[in-house]
């Protein structure tokens, strides 16, 4: 009886390829070689299907695409605005992003995944939150600070202006609906890089964009605007110092633009733009003139320019728009008109009334 038992028992085992294996090759599935843990089948690369109607069809895996096809309601890219950013140490940058859809308008109740890089400096504050419309909406994103370098937030439904509780508006941002925004400082130089990933955007390739802001210890101090008689020259002074100590930044660059007004121009040359080195003090100076003489108003764009030997950036200068400043022109503008007659006899008296009349700002006391 021992004896038929093992007899089965061979019978058996060595049907077993012929049942178990029918119209495929076994083998241990190792790599012989010690190359890796696994063969790929003669023919067939490791990882990659066979071809259909070969002898090793059927061990070729299936495979499910991802992403899968397109929802209904999938969005075409993310925007992000600005991308390259230079801002004061301690200060607070906001970047905007936005969700596009097929359509090519920016979709409301969109998650946002804003990240800094590994090695950046800095770190978030805030993003824009929502409200109960948005559960209504079926946007059920929980809005939250995970950490200093990892923040979840979503597109607005409704337009915010962010004024950063300053009564100035030049430093305002406008965030429309269909787009969400994130802050971010840093207390040391060096660069932050931010990612923000919308994940409802089909295109891998388009959802996730990056910016990069340059963050440097420097403070400045802008000309105030100034009223001066035509026909006569003003200097525009720009002071430029380290936040942390106060110290000078010697050999700093400092670029004056005309943007508006009458004719003028700086010296030496004239030109309606001009770039000056700060001195030992950190202050940066040059002289306006007009080209025209006559009342008027120009307006001068000031930009703070981060010189590219200093070390970080690679070697690039950074430059940020310091702010705007104006030189108001005064002048006498007299006219003279006369009233009498036209014709008269002869011998005969004529009387003429002749008026002077100033419409100029600037006194005409000589005429």
């Amino acid at each position: 009886m021992a004896r038929s038992g093992m007899i089965l028992a061979c019978l058996i085992c060595s049907a077993a390829p012929m049942v178990f294996g029918a119209g495929c090759r076994m083998s241990s599935g190792l790599d012989p070689s010690g190359e890796r843990i696994f063969a790929a089948p003669p023919g067939q690369t490791l990882g990659a299907p066979a071809a259909p109607g070969t002898s090793d069809d059927c061990r070729r895996p299936r495979y499910a695409d991802e992403p899968g096809a397109p929802p209904y309601r999938a969005d075409t890219a993310v925007l992000l605005r600005p991308q390259t950013v230079v801002a004061p140490v301690g200060s607070e940058v906001i970047l905007v992003a936005g969700v596009k859809g097929r359509d090519n308008c920016l979709r409301t109740n969109r998650r946002l995944e804003w990240a800094l890089a590994a090695g950046s400096v800095g770190s978030f504050i805030e993003a824009s939150s929502g409200g109960f419309l948005d559960y209504v909406a079926g946007d059920f994103t929980k809005r939250r600070k995970v950490d200093n370098n990892y923040i979840i937030g979503s597109t607005t439904r409704n337009g915010v202006r962010l004024h950063r509780g300053t009564p100035a508006t030049d430093d305002d941002v406008y965030v429309l609906p269909g787009e969400g925004w994130v802050s971010l400082t840093s207390p040391l130089e060096g660069a932050s890089f931010v990612s923000v990933y919308a994940p409802d955007v089909y295109p891998w390739s388009a959802r996730v964009q990056s910016a990069v802001v340059h963050w440097i210890d420097c403070q400045w101090r802008c000309p105030p605007p100034a009223v001066r008689p035509s026909g006569s020259k003003h200097t525009l002074t720009t002071s430029v110092i380290r936040g942390r100590d106060q110290s000078p930044c010697v050999g700093w660059r400092v670029r004056y633009e005309i943007v508006g007004g009458p004719a003028a121009g700086f010296d030496p040359d004239g030109g309606s733009s001009v770039e000056v080195t700060t001195d030992s003090a950190g202050l940066a100076h040059a002289d306006i003139f007009q080209k025209q003489l006559g009342p008027g108003l120009n307006t001068i764009n000031i930009y703070v320019i981060r010189p590219g030997e200093l070390p970080g950036n690679g070697g690039r200068p950074l430059v940020m728009r310091a702010g705007a400043t104006s030189v108001q022109w005064t002048a006498a503008a007299a006219a003279i008109s006369m009233q009498g007659p036209a014709t008269a006899g002869i011998g005969s008296t004529l009387t003429y009334t002749i008026t002077v009349n100033n419409s100029g700002d600037q006194s005409a006391g000589d005429a």
